[in-house]
């Protein structure tokens, strides 16, 4: 992180904090999923570092994309504190787990993969672990997927939808 930020902002601690905080004032919580160590905006979607041997395999992406969304959603379960909706990425105009890393001024170096249908498949994967969890759940979280901007926008979701994303609200 850079100079003056925690070393990791927005982790489960503080998600645990701030749903508490919403939830306790009958708030209803959405959860945004970046994917990412750090900030993920339209130009930089970079791999967890745990993840950056995987990065490439896509069969082994997918399934860890899975249980990461599953493994969070049973933590906050498990708490009390499911939220209602969950955005799948942030900000995701030119896709989804895209860098390999960053340099030194945070921009991302590496382009792992510009194909729309291996971001489809890693949606469906995080949509799925989503819809799965949540059949043994109250609380069934709307899922959103979130495309900066205004300008784009039309052709981004039609994109998606081509490509067999369609189980998003």
């Amino acid at each position: 992180q850079p100079a003056g930020v925690k070393a990791k902002y927005s982790d489960f601690e503080d998600v645990h904090e701030s749903i508490t905080r919403a939830k306790s004032l009958g708030m209803q919580v959405m959860l945004d999923l970046h994917f990412s160590d750090f900030w993920a905006d339209p130009g930089r979607q970079v791999v967890p570092a745990a993840w950056r041997d995987i990065a490439y395999n896509l069969s082994v992406l997918k399934d860890s994309v899975y249980n990461y969304v599953a493994k969070v959603l049973y933590e906050l379960h498990r708490h009390d504190l499911m939220p209602e909706f969950i955005s799948i990425g942030n900000e995701t105009n030119s896709g989804f787990l895209l860098h390999e890393s960053m340099d030194v001024n945070f921009d991302p170096v590496g382009t792992i993969s510009s194909d729309w249908n291996r971001h489809a498949q890693l949606y469906n994967s995080a949509i799925r672990a989503v819809r799965d969890f949540s059949d043994t759940t109250l609380i069934k979280p709307r899922i959103t997927l979130h495309f900066a901007g205004l300008s784009g926008a039309s052709w981004w979701y039609k994109n998606i939808i081509n490509r067999g994303v369609t189980d998003f609200d």
